[in-house]
């Protein structure tokens, strides 16, 4: 949850997104996959300008293929009906008409979201997607573990991701693009010795000022 509360709060910045506390909905410990969706779908629904979605916590792999699921409170590992399925997630993301949407995922084989964005199975119909930038930033590749550091207070990703947002990056300016947030994060992740981002752009949403 403190990753959640302190991207939340990162985003909220007048000097980033300044995003409105009304527009910026926190989903907390979720138990069930309808208290992730429900509040998913009502979110893709009414956003016009920018939807940003934000998963943090545990990624579990299911079925023979070793299918992307986000962990929930009451999820087990073998029973996936008790976790979100990412392919579903993919599909209420891509749906919505905002002109521009951000993915950005901290859990473990969080990379696996590139293929939903990839394949038609999970694409609403084409005319839906050119009309709006899709960006995504998972925090590992499809096949990394997501770590979170003994003793700190966010996980690797998500704590270098806020202390980049509220500090900003030396040499450049205050309006960042995911441009140089995306370099100077993976550069401060090998730094450590820790799996580096994974990123993928569809139409312009790399340039967002965020």
């Amino acid at each position: 949850m403190n990753n959640v509360r302190g991207l939340g709060d990162a985003l909220r910045l007048d000097h980033t997104l300044n995003l409105p506390s009304a527009r910026c909905l926190l989903v907390l410990d979720p138990q069930r996959p309808n208290e992730l969706f429900d509040p998913l779908v009502d979110a893709a629904q009414q956003a016009e300008d920018l939807f940003l979605v934000y998963y943090a916590g545990h990624g579990l792999l299911e079925g023979d293929d070793g299918e992307l699921h986000l962990a929930l409170g009451m999820s087990r590992q073998g029973r996936p009906w008790t976790s979100a399925p990412f392919h579903s997630i993919a599909r209420e993301f891509l749906k919505s008409r905002a002109r521009t949407k951000v993915l950005l995922l901290d859990c473990c084989y969080s990379g696996r979201a590139m293929r939903h964005q990839m394949s038609n199975s999970a694409s609403p119909p084409m005319e839906q997607i050119e009309v709006a930038g899709t960006y995504t930033m998972t925090s590992v590749s499809e096949n990394k573990r997501s770590l979170a550091p003994e003793g700190e207070t966010y996980t690797a990703f998500t704590g270098e991701l806020i202390d980049i947002l509220i500090n900003g990056i030396p040499g450049e300016g205050r309006d960042l693009t995911f441009i140089p947030i995306y370099e100077e994060l993976r550069k401060r992740l090998r730094r450590r010795a820790f799996p580096e981002p994974q990123q993928l752009n569809k139409n312009g949403a790399l340039n967002l000022s965020i």
